[in-house]
């Protein structure tokens, strides 16, 4: 993708992912042409792009929409967004990566002062964290469909009530994964990764009965 459309794309997730484009939604390209100050042309390459990776429904005579994602196929991309981290940490070479662990903490104290309202910031900096776990594997496909899936994710769960004890649960258990990459400690890593996924579906599935009721 050039440039300037890898550019518009990430601004139009961003916009999905903090609300500004909702869930469900009908797009009109010429409001977003006037919101992101390009013409029509590169907003409708975008969207096909958005449209190839799920993010948005094209139908002939319809328009476009973003998706809206019912409870079955959130704890779908769940559990594929589990069995994509567990093989990707499953590489040992993951906890051997020079610089990982202070990055790690950098990116988790911003936790510690983000607002615990602010469901945005809070689903950024998660997602940041994940990443920079995952980024350094050798298979760049790999780490592309963990994007995707954890994206989609993001859209979804960018709207929930993400309370101060979850928020403080979420640092608590980075803290215990970045203890397991100082140390080096590939089986107990593996380990903490998955329990650290299943208290987020936890999480996410009793947020989804608040949300859709």
């Amino acid at each position: 993708m050039k440039p300037e459309l890898s550019s518009l794309y990430d601004r139009i997730i961003d916009d999905m992912v903090c609300g500004s484009i909702p869930m469900g939604d009908r797009i009109n390209i010429s409001e977003l042409s006037k919101r992101y100050q390009v013409s029509n042309s590169p907003i409708r390459e975008v969207l096909h792009q958005l449209q190839a990776e799920g993010f948005v429904e094209i139908a002939a005579n319809r328009g476009a929409r973003t998706i809206d994602l019912s409870r079955f196929e959130v704890e779908s991309i769940n559990e594929i967004l589990g069995c994509i981290e567990k093989s990707l940490i499953d590489w040992e070479g993951i906890v051997e990566v020079d610089g990982i662990v202070e990055s790690l903490v950098r990116i988790n104290e911003q936790l510690t002062t983000v607002e615990k309202n602010n469901n945005y910031m809070i689903t950024k900096i998660d997602h940041q964290f994940h990443y920079e776990m995952f980024k350094h594997h050798y298979n760049e496909r790999f780490i592309r469909m963990w994007q995707i899936q954890r994206t989609t994710l993001d859209i979804f769960t960018s709207q929930l009530d993400k309370r101060k004890s979850r928020v403080d649960s979420m640092y608590d258990e980075h803290c215990l994964i970045i203890e397991m990459f100082s140390r080096e400690d590939h089986a107990a890593l593996i380990k903490l990764i998955s329990e650290h996924h299943e208290a987020s579906q936890d999480f996410i599935r009793e947020q989804f009965k608040s949300l859709r009721k």
